[in-house]
C-alpha cells in the first residue's frame, strides 16, 4: 500500500496518516462478492426476521460509523509507536538507575506529548495550519520518541556494567540517560510551545487576514492594535496626518520582526517609525519617492509593546498596506541564552542553530565519556565570526576564548575532560556578528 500523496510505502495498513508527509490516508475497504445460489429455496416464513436481523445490522452499522474513532485520535501511536514498550520497561528497570521522580516525568510527558500531537493534527484538519507546519509537529514528536530511546538504551548499559561491576562506565551511561531525558523534556516544552502558538493566534493572524485603520490614531494614546501576520489598510488623508499601531509581542521567544508598508498610492512619500515600550524612538526609515514602498527589521523581545508611526514625508498623502510579519529567526534549541537553560546535547551528536543577533548567546550541556573532546564549530554562513568557550561542571571557564575575527570562518580545539563530569560550552558572534552554524563533539 502506498501513500497517495507522496508515494511512500507504508508498512502498516490501518495507518491514517503518513508517516512521511503527515497527510491523511484515504481508508482502505474491503469488498465480499455474494454470488446468488441458482437452487436456493425461498421461505416465505423467514423474511420478517430477515428484515428485523437487516434492521439491527443498520443500527449497529450506524453505531459503528459515529462512534468510530476519529482520523486524529492515533496519530501519537502511529508516530512514537515503540514509546508504550520502552516506558514499561523504564519503569521496571530505571527506577534505580535515574531515579523514581524522572521516571514518572517520562510517563506524564508521554501522555502530554500524544495530546498535543493530536492538537497539531486537528490544527491541520481545521486548516490552522498547513502541512508543512503539521511535519514538524510529527518531527518533534520521533525526536521525542528517540530522545526516550536513548534513556531506555543508557539505562539498560548502566544496568549491565553494574553488574560487571564496571562502575565508571555506569557512571558514564547514567549522565548519558539524565541528559536524553532532558532532551525529550525540552521536546515537549518545543511541542507546547507551537501548540500554545496555535491556540492563541486570531483566525485572521493564522490566515494573514486583513484590516482597516480607525481614526482616530493620531498619537501614541490612541494608537491602533495590530497583530502578528495581520495586513492593516490605511491612510495619509492629508499632509499633517499621523498613523500609530501598537504590537504587543506576545511570543515566549525572541525574533526577528519584519515591518512592511506597501504603497498603493502614487502620491505618499512614506516614513515609518518605530518606538519601543517606552515610546522611546528607536529606527525611522522614509523615501523621497512619491510612491515609494518601505520595510525594516527589528528583534522583538517576549511581553514587550512596540508602536509603529506611519507618516508622511515633504507634505504628501496617500493609502498604504502595513504588515508586521515574524520571521521565526530563532533556532530550535531556544531559549538557551545562559547556562542555566543550557541545551543538552551528547557526544558525537551535531546540532545545527544560529545567532540570531548581536544579543543571542547559545549554552550547550553535555557529559565527557573520555578524557578529551573535539569540539568542533562549522560556519554555515559567510557573516558569522565565531566564538566559543568552555566551563567545567560549576560553570566556571576553562582557559580562554577560542574565535576567528575573520567572517565565515570555522573553529576546531580539544578540550581535557574528566569521564562523567559535566561541562557547557558557549557560542556566540564575535564583535555583534550573526549567522548559522553547526556544532559538534567527538
Amino acid at each position: 500500500m502506498l501513500c497517495s500523496h507522496c508515494g511512500n510505502e507504508l508498512v502498516n495498513p490501518q495507518a491514517r496518516f503518513c508517516g512521511r508527509c503527515g497527510q491523511p490516508l484515504a481508508p482502505s475497504h474491503s469488498v465480499t462478492r455474494v454470488h446468488p445460489a441458482s437452487d436456493a429455496k425461498t421461505d416465505s416464513g423467514s423474511r420478517p426476521w430477515l428484515v428485523a436481523a437487516a434492521g439491527i445490522l443498520a443500527i449497529v452499522g450506524l453505531f459503528v460509523y459515529f462512534t468510530r474513532p476519529g482520523p486524529c485520535d492515533s496519530i501519537f501511536e502511529q508516530t512514537a509507536p515503540r514509546l508504550d514498550t520502552t516506558l514499561h520497561f523504564l519503569k521496571t528497570n530505571g527506577e534505580m538507575v535515574i531515579g523514581r521522580d524522572k521516571i514518572q516525568d517520562l510517563a506524564e510527558s508521554s501522555q502530554r506529548m500524544g495530546i498535543l500531537c493530536k492538537t497539531c493534527c486537528i490544527a491541520q484538519q481545521s486548516g490552522k495550519i498547513n502541512a508543512s507546519q503539521f511535519q514538524d509537529c510529527l518531527n518533534t514528536t520521533k525526536s521525542y520518541q528517540t530522545q526516550v530511546l536513548q534513556v531506555a538504551s543508557s539505562v539498560e548499559a548502566a544496568n549491565t556494567a553494574r553488574q560487571k561491576g564496571q562502575d565508571q562506565v555506569a557512571s558514564e551511561k547514567i549522565e548519558q540517560a539524565t541528559v536524553a531525558a532532558s532532551a525529550a523534556a525540552g521536546s515537549v516544552r518545543k511541542l507546547g510551545d507551537t501548540v500554545a502558538a496555535i491556540s492563541e493566534a486570531s483566525p485572521s493572524a493564522i490566515s494573514g487576514g486583513t484590516g482597516r485603520e480607525q481614526e482616530p490614531n493620531d498619537s501614541i494614546p490612541q494608537a491602533n492594535s495590530i497583530a502578528m501576520g495581520v495586513t492593516v489598510a490605511g491612510e495619509i488623508s492629508k499632509p499633517d496626518d499621523n498613523d500609530y499601531f501598537r504590537l504587543h509581542y506576545d511570543s515566549k521567544l525572541r525574533d526577528i520582526v519584519l515591518v512592511r508598508l506597501e504603497n498603493t498610492s502614487t502620491t505618499l512619500m512614506p516614513k515609518l517609525t518605530l518606538y519601543n515600550s517606552n515610546k522611546s524612538q528607536t529606527q525611522s526609515t522614509y523615501d523621497t519617492t512619491s510612491g515609494a514602498s518601505l520595510e525594516f527589521k527589528f528583534v522583538a523581545e517576549p511581553g514587550d509593546d512596540y508602536y509603529l508611526e506611519v507618516s508622511p514625508f515633504s507634505a504628501s498623502a496617500g493609502s498604504y498596506k502595513l504588515s508586521v510579519l515574524p520571521q521565526k529567526a530563532f533556532d530550535h534549541y531556544e531559549p538557551n541564552d545562559d547556562a542555566l537553560s543550557a541545551a543538552p546535547l551528547s557526544v558525537g551528536q551535531s546540532v545545527t542553530a544560529n545567532i540570531m543577533d548581536s544579543k543571542d548567546v547559545d549554552w550547550y550541556r553535555l557529559s565527557a565519556i573520555g578524557k578529551s573532546l573535539t569540539v568542533s564549530l562549522d560556519n554555515q554562513s559567510a557573516t558569522l565570526r565565531p566564538s566559543v568557550s568552555a566551563f567545567d561542571s560549576n560553570r566556571s571557564q576553562i582557559g580562554s576564548q577560542h574565535y576567528d575575527s575573520t567572517p565565515g570562518a570555522n573553529l576546531k580545539f580539544v578540550l581535557s575532560t574528566d569521564p562523567g563530569k559535566s561541562y557547557y560550552l558557549k557560542v556566540e558572534g564575535f564583535s555583534e556578528s550573526t549567522g548559522t552554524y553547526s556544532l559538534s563533539m567527538q
